[in-house]
């Protein structure tokens, strides 16, 4: 999904749930459209005379997981464990 927010900012969604398997988020070919569309969208504001200088891209998966491990440093437990050896 393309949209315009304002004259100078678009948003750009790209849904993965009906291509995505574990090696891989999109096919070639939908990569293909969105940025054949995304490069359409970009010339187009640009020769209008108000160039796109914000993108915000939505992305259906996480970039990044964090970490949530009980064991890990900085957990609940280690804190409630550091407020009992205090007291």
């Amino acid at each position: 999904m393309f949209a315009r927010l304002g004259a100078r900012i678009a948003f750009l969604g790209i849904d993965a749930r009906t291509e995505r398997t574990r090696h891989q988020v999109n096919y070639p070919e939908t990569y293909a459209a969105i940025f054949t569309r995304l490069k359409h969208e970009l010339s187009a504001a640009a020769s209008d005379g108000q160039p796109i200088k914000h993108l915000i891209l939505l992305l259906g998966i996480p970039i990044a997981y964090p970490v949530s491990s009980a064991s890990s440093p900085g957990s609940d437990d280690d804190w409630h464990a550091n407020e009992q050896s205090s007291a």
